[in-house]
């Protein structure tokens, strides 16, 4: 009797497959864009940076560099990702939504950049 522990592996490993079995070639033309993300994704990270900025406090107490350096980027990253999806979208209220996080955003990183 298969346990679904076994079944679960099978399913994951024909996920990368093609129909004849072949595993499938990552390549430039099966990635995804550079900046490209997903509304709930961008809310999640945004989130998530905000709730950093405490931990980034903390180790600048500590003299951590290299973590508010990585933070900063962080930071950079998000707001180009942001740009990027909000430029995509056409819809008004998503647009909306997407200004606010970028404007968010934008006053989180001039504080970190101008604090840290």
């Amino acid at each position: 009797m298969n346990s679904p522990k076994n079944n679960t592996r099978k399913n994951n490993s024909k996920a990368n497959t093609k129909s004849n079995n072949k595993p499938v070639k990552r390549n430039r033309s099966t990635r995804l864009p550079k900046y490209s993300n997903t509304l709930h994704g961008l809310q999640k990270w945004h989130d998530y940076a905000f709730e950093k900025l405490g931990w980034i406090v903390l180790a600048k107490a500590k003299g951590y560099n290299s973590k508010i350096a990585e933070y900063k980027r962080m930071l950079s990253h998000l707001l180009k990702s942001l740009e990027h999806v909000r430029a995509e979208y056409e819809d008004a209220n998503r647009k909306h939504d997407l200004n606010v996080l970028h404007m968010n955003v934008i006053e989180l990183h001039h504080f970190v950049m101008k604090n840290f």
